[in-house]
């Protein structure tokens, strides 16, 4: 009997760390699940960035995207707010097209991408960061190191394209939830100045 009991303990404990190891983001009320949007990504991500447009975007992003940031004639951005409690953005996109600093066509053009997502527990944040950087085109081993740290950095190329990536992703506790700040840009270019996420606010 006692080692019947024993198994079983055993069984149960093991079944636990499992679920732990392979948390699923789901995310908190008014918040679309990170597979959804990481499918988004995906198709963003294999779009031209010399002549993507925002009306391409619009018609492949898996949430209603709405334009923001208009002037006459144009709009500079796209946004989703699926959750925003007392002007903090809980779970939202946002998706921009920045144009060439150079006269030369398509010069340092740049998408930059942003996505807001909460949970109630840090396992499901990074499960949802690690669905969002793979979605992003970030590979092993940075792909593994996702979630390591609250602030994280990561860049790559695509040498085929004559793009760069960098992605940014931070995790913080709010109260009882669990936050995180994606934030991926894609360049044609090299970046010759501070592209980081400050420096675009």
């Amino acid at each position: 009997m006692r080692f019947r009991l024993f198994c079983l303990t055993s069984v149960l404990a093991i079944l636990s760390v499992c679920r732990i190891g392979t948390a699923e983001a789901n995310g908190r009320e008014g918040c679309v699940k990170p597979a959804t949007i990481a499918k988004g990504l995906t198709r963003v991500q294999a779009l031209d960035l010399s002549s993507i447009s925002l009306e391409q975007i619009q018609t492949i992003w898996p949430t209603e995207l709405k334009a923001s940031g208009c002037n006459p004639g144009s709009c500079l951005s796209l946004e989703h707010q699926g959750r925003i409690i007392n002007g903090h953005r809980e779970c939202t996109e946002k998706l921009e097209i920045i144009p060439p600093q150079k006269p030369a066509p398509g010069a340092d053009r740049s998408l930059s991408i942003k996505i807001d997502f909460s949970a109630g527990q840090k396992a499901e944040v990074v499960a949802a960061a690690k669905q969002l950087a793979k979605a992003a085109g970030l590979g092993e081993p940075m792909l593994s190191s996702v979630g390591h740290e609250l602030d994280e950095q990561f860049q790559w190329d695509h040498a085929d394209r004559h793009e760069y990536c960098s992605l940014w992703v931070k995790t913080s506790q709010s109260g009882e939830a669990w936050m995180l700040d994606f934030h991926l840009i894609r360049y044609l270019a090299y970046p010759h100045e501070d592209h980081s996420p400050s420096a675009q606010h």
